[in-house]
């Protein structure tokens, strides 16, 4: 908890450096993204961050830096998405509901409680209402299952083996690894990942319909064509 969240001034509060570190992202991509939620909040920015500076171990510089409460933390991780990002949250969520327990019982009434137990459960409530839609946006991030991952190969294999002319080709001796490779290649390229394994799971028809229409590039062709006519002349 300790390491997530800390009291400043009678507050839970984390740190710019802090959501930088556990969400493994740049700290200068996180001020920024704070500093994108300025003009929206505007007349509530002084209720959510406070700006202030930290120095550094190693050359002993001031840099900027910023505390944010529990309200400001939620609005800025609303852009984190990711299966990571949203275990850091959840994570952060539970630090910030332990400190300001602790917080609260050392000062509060038995009616203080009660109050604040209604309005944790309305923010808990809201809370898994962000988390709900988390999970949904993770489904479109979830690999490939073992099954799609088997058809779609088995699709690639085809469409390089019809390209060479079949295993008894002089072209699927010399050129099946490279066609191969050319075909993954277009469809890594397509989706933007560096292994096909990487293709979201609601992206599966899509990868199949791009693998259905494959064909090798113009000088992938050439040459399996220059290899088999070869082949039938010295026959």
């Amino acid at each position: 908890m300790n390491k997530l969240v800390i009291m400043k001034e009678q507050q839970a509060v984390t740190t710019s450096l802090q959501v930088a570190e556990n969400f493994e992202r740049n700290h200068r991509d996180v001020l920024k993204a704070i500093d994108d939620l300025k003009e929206g909040v505007a007349e509530n920015y002084a209720d959510l961050f406070y700006e202030d500076t930290y120095t550094h171990p190693q050359n002993k510089q001031e840099y900027r830096m910023i505390y944010m409460n529990r309200d400001g933390f939620t609005l800025l991780a609303m852009g984190f998405t990711g299966k990571k990002a949203l275990e850091f949250k959840l994570k952060y969520i539970k630090a910030f509901n332990e400190m300001e327990t602790h917080l609260n019982l050392t000062s509060m009434t038995q009616e203080d409680i009660m109050i604040a137990t209604l309005k944790t459960q309305k923010e808990i409530k809201q809370q898994l209402n962000t988390v709900t839609d988390d999970v949904e946006s993770l489904k479109n991030e979830v690999d490939l299952s073992r099954y799609q991952k088997a058809k779609l190969s088995g699709l690639v294999r085809k469409n390089v083996m019809d390209a060479v002319g079949g295993k008894r080709s002089h072209a699927y001796q010399e050129l099946y690894r490279t066609a191969i490779a050319e075909h993954w290649r277009a469809i890594k390229n397509h989706f933007n990942v560096a292994s096909y394994e990487e293709i979201p799971k609601l992206k599966y028809e899509e990868a199949m319909e791009i693998a259905a229409m494959w064909h090798p590039s113009a000088s992938l062709a050439f040459d399996i064509k220059q290899l088999n006519t070869q082949i039938e002349m010295d026959v």
